[in-house]
């Protein structure tokens, strides 16, 4: 018997469990449990591991089985689900990623604060495969794009009304593209004011999704860089809103809801099948 968790943070949905009980191929794993038909459905796996720099170590993996470095969203739901499964003793505690450590802190009320990181801009870093020491409101293919890495590649594209965009055509331009060698998530945004933006994002590994944490930061932190953000931005999204903040060191952290579905576990059949294409 397998058990898990499912939870949601803005409509973005997770599978969790712990790293041990994990008895077949990841990638294969995720694909299938993350199936909204034959499996239980979700975004992404989340996983529990042991850590020797921070108090877990979360592992995560697209709904493709593709591997991520991180997830902004899914973060919180695994702060919450490690503090209410025993893993932590208080509500401020570490978490590694494959991006580094980030402090989280539980605040009542299902929500959860996660230190997301500094936003990198340079292209090697990203990486993406274009000139400059920065790729901001750069012409490409009929759009003006920028590009940063918040965990993983983002590229941003700054609409008037994202939600009129054909936001999944859109994103085709940047699958399997060589200027993106490790590919990008691919974002529409509108600034409503100062202060707030709207956010649309399709995810690598994913698709278009309700909400992507790690987007909303890369959008604010794109728009800050250009001088259009304060320091403090209300994200709305599909799924709901998220706060992303700038501290004096140019820190963006990352502040939304955590919520559970269900607890369960895996049935024979479902598990069986795994067998056979493992």
């Amino acid at each position: 018997m397998v058990e898990f968790a499912k939870m949601q943070g803005c409509g973005n949905d997770f599978i969790l469990m712990h790293r041990e009980d994990l008895r077949w191929p990841v990638s294969l794993f995720a694909k299938m449990v993350c199936d909204r038909k034959f499996g239980v459905g979700a975004d992404g796996l989340l996983m529990v591991a042991p850590s020797q720099k921070a108090t877990v170590r979360m592992v995560y993996y697209n709904s493709d089985g593709s591997p991520a470095s991180f997830c902004g969203n899914g973060i919180r739901c695994f702060a919450r689900y490690v503090r209410d499964q025993g893993f932590a003793d208080s509500d401020q505690f570490t978490i590694e990623s494959d991006a580094g450590i980030h402090k989280v802190r539980l605040i009542s009320g299902g929500s959860v604060s996660v230190e997301i990181g500094k936003p990198q801009f340079e292209p090697a870093e990203i990486p993406v495969l274009l000139p400059g020491k920065q790729v901001l409101n750069r012409d490409y293919h009929n759009k003006k794009i920028s590009c940063v890495k918040i965990g993983v590649p983002h590229t941003i594209w700054f609409v008037k009304d994202c939600e009129e965009s054909d936001l999944v055509k859109e994103a085709k331009l940047f699958e399997q593209n060589p200027d993106f060698p490790d590919s990008t998530n691919f974002s529409a945004a509108t600034i409503l004011a100062p202060d707030a933006l709207a956010v649309r994002t399709c995810e690598r590994g994913a698709g278009l999704t309700l909400a992507c944490g790690s987007g909303c930061c890369a959008a604010v932190a794109v728009g800050q860089q250009m001088g259009l953000l304060r320091p403090q931005v209300t994200v709305i999204t599909e799924g709901g809103r998220v706060q992303v903040k700038r501290d004096a060191a140019g820190v963006l952290w990352l502040t939304g809801p955590a919520q559970w579905i269900c607890r369960g576990h895996l049935c024979g059949e479902l598990l069986a099948r795994m067998q056979e294409k493992g």
